[in-house]
């Protein structure tokens, strides 16, 4: 049997083969990130043997392993996946401390050969499409909430009263409100101003409006009685 140990890279992948007794029966070489890097690696290992005489181990580390392992596994070769962190004691004897990927392909296909180490195993499609979703779902929340900590810190140096106005200050009322009157100050001239005061609920509600004094409106100046001249004394 034939021990192939296959180090994964981003751009490049390096592989290397042993014999059962140790001798190395391919040097460490590297290949490319590519279908026709794919190619030459399955020349190498037909040269080496068949699908029953080749055994091949790679790191499931990340996600740069996927198509080279689907590449080979529907051509026909035995493919191993394992994490060498978290091998056996024999596994982690042969996979730390290395220095190169070459020493990391030659301590991947030692670590096939002597075994003690725990396969993994590969999880269905569906269940990887789901992880990979629930990862992007997690990640867009957490950047909305950044966003939007972000945007109250800013709103509050121009309008800190806002926050007291809506129990939502990122609803679509304030958003309308902000781009109408930037500051308190510009509350009472701006045009949402009477629709807004039309969201008033019972005290303590959840769309109550309550202004502060510096947004409460001037005072109305009196008009003049009926029939008398708007400049003639009062």
């Amino acid at each position: 049997m034939i021990y192939a140990g296959i180090d994964i890279g981003k751009a490049k992948h390096c592989i290397a083969a042993i014999s059962a007794t140790g001798a190395v029966r391919l040097k460490p070489v590297f290949i490319e990130q590519s279908p026709e890097g794919f190619e030459a690696l399955a020349a190498r290992l037909r040269r080496l043997g068949n699908a029953s005489q080749v055994k091949i181990g790679m790191e499931a580390s990340g996600h740069y392993w996927t198509h080279l392992y689907h590449f080979l596994n529907e051509a026909g070769w035995t493919v191993e996946l394992f994490n060498p962190v978290l091998s056996s004691a024999q596994g982690r004897c042969h996979l730390r401390g290395r220095k190169t990927d070459k020493d990391d392909a030659l301590a991947i296909a030692k670590t096939l050969r002597d075994g003690g180490y725990t396969p993994w195993a590969l999880p269905p499609d569906e269940h990887n499409a789901l992880k990979l979703l629930c990862r992007q779902r997690t990640f867009i929340v957490a950047e909305l909430s950044n966003a939007k900590r972000r945007l109250s810190a800013l709103r509050d140096m121009a309008f800190p009263e806002l926050a007291g106005f809506f129990s939502d200050a990122h609803a679509k009322a304030p958003a309308a409100l902000l781009r109408e009157a930037p500051a308190a100050g510009e509350v009472p001239r701006c045009r949402c101003a009477g629709s807004l005061r039309s969201f008033r609920r019972t005290a303590g509600g959840a769309m109550a409006w309550r202004p502060h004094a510096r947004c409460a409106p001037p005072p109305r100046k009196a008009s003049p009685t009926a029939g008398t001249p708007a400049n003639s004394p009062a």
